[in-house]
């Protein structure tokens, strides 16, 4: 969906590249023909199985992370106006914090994207069917930090038509991906 010119997903591509991740793994079904903005850390990996739920896009998206990763940010592709500020603090709290899992929170509701430490990996490969990483958080079996953010893209997602027309109109007064500490 174009979303102010561009593809609604690179809105939130953008946010993750701009972060300073080791790497960014894009899950794209092979039905979408969409061809994102190259970077040198974007790894762009199809999911033959989207068709069968949520947790096959985990699952791939999973299986193309370097072997070395510490941890792991899911972020979804409806979110476009999530900020490079976020990305950045729930890498700085997973850095300060012994929690498995990071999430921010905005106005007391948690959002997305959320970060899961390496011990979650074998978790997130073994979701099946239409359940997302999500359902971990929600567990109660794993430690969460709640991360407080100021930025309503934690929340706001596009799942709707009517979505789609309110992020045109926010997209007005949004000021974009703004560079992260990373790209200072």
């Amino acid at each position: 969906m174009d979303l102010g010119g561009k593809a609604m997903i690179q809105h939130v591509l953008d946010a993750f590249t701009h972060a300073g991740l080791d790497e960014v793994v894009l899950v794209l079904s092979p039905a979408l023909a969409w061809k994102p903005k190259t970077s040198e850390r974007l790894k762009v990996v199809l999911n033959p199985y989207a068709n069968q739920g949520i947790s096959t896009s985990v699952k791939v998206g999973m299986e193309g992370i370097s072997a070395k990763s510490e941890a792991v940010v899911i972020g979804l592709a409806d979110k476009p106006f999530l900020s490079v500020s976020t990305i950045e603090a729930l890498v700085e709290s997973y850095r300060r914090s012994a929690s498995e899992i990071v999430v921010p929170v905005l106005r007391g509701k948690r959002g997305n994207p959320i970060l899961f430490r390496r011990n979650l990996f074998r978790k997130l490969r073994s979701l099946k069917g239409d359940v997302g990483a999500k359902v971990l958080v929600e567990s109660k079996e794993y430690s969460v930090e709640e991360v407080p953010v100021e930025d309503e893209g934690v929340l706001f997602d596009v799942d709707t038509p009517e979505d789609l027309r309110k992020a045109k109109e926010m997209l007005s007064s949004w000021s974009g991906v703004t560079e992260g500490k990373a790209g200072k």
